[in-house]
């Protein structure tokens, strides 16, 4: 895997980076392509973001521009590889039979800069990297933004875990007012009052006095008055 990823991908050299872990956010400038390519825009020119939203990857080159954007929500895992430059060491160790060329290659090798692979692998499985030349003391600024994205990734899940464990509110019903039942019958007051027609006296309740009501001896209708 490593060898495939030194031959193929282009390697560039850092230029510049910036990183402020309180704010979550880390920036590497880079550029390759030889002095010669840069005069005529013929360079390659990448900037990876580390940023409290997601991971940033824009390549520009003579023939395109290329920009990544990995939501940190996407982000599956985190890459971070440091390697020599394997294929000088392959060469040297096939060509050392002839007239010492191999012995060159081997030379190259022990001398040359380390190279880092940094990115990530998004939820979709796809790997967004970035291949630099690093010294020592630009290799530990790369591993710092790296767990800057660390960081922000553990800080995410920890918030969706603490989400995910609130207890969910359950609707409270709306309380249901109890109407006053009514008297029953045999509860409401009453008052005696005399048929005019019949003369016969009868009970009734006292809501119905100076009502019409009929005479339950005569049927006749009458105003009902309380007697006394």
């Amino acid at each position: 895997m490593q060898v495939i990823q030194g031959v193929f991908q282009p390697v560039l050299s850092v230029d510049e980076i910036e990183s402020d872990p309180d704010a979550g956010v880390f920036q590497l400038h880079a550029s390759g392509g030889g002095f010669f390519a840069r005069l005529f825009g013929m360079g390659t020119n990448a900037i990876v973001t580390i940023e409290p939203s997601g991971f940033r990857l824009q390549k520009t080159t003579f023939g395109a521009v290329e920009s990544v954007y990995v939501p940190l929500s996407h982000i599956a895992s985190t890459v971070r590889i440091i390697s020599k430059p394997l294929e000088f060491l392959v060469l040297g160790l096939f060509t050392l039979p002839i007239w010492g060329l191999g012995l060159i290659f081997l030379i190259v090798y022990l001398f040359s800069k380390k190279r880092l692979i940094i990115g990530v692998v998004s939820s979709g499985g796809t790997v967004e990297s970035l291949k630099v030349k690093a010294d020592d003391k630009t290799i530990k600024d790369i591993r710092n933004g790296g767990k800057i994205l660390e960081a922000l990734i553990n800080q995410r899940s920890s918030q969706m875990s603490a989400v995910a464990a609130e207890p969910v509110p359950v609707p409270r019903a709306a309380p249901v007012r109890e109407e006053a039942a009514a008297s029953p019958p045999w509860m409401e007051s009453t008052v005696v009052t005399v048929c005019p027609s019949c003369g016969s006296r009868q009970s009734v309740s006292a809501t119905s006095v100076g009502r019409r009501i009929r005479c339950a001896n005569c049927r006749e209708a009458f105003t009902a008055a309380q007697e006394g």
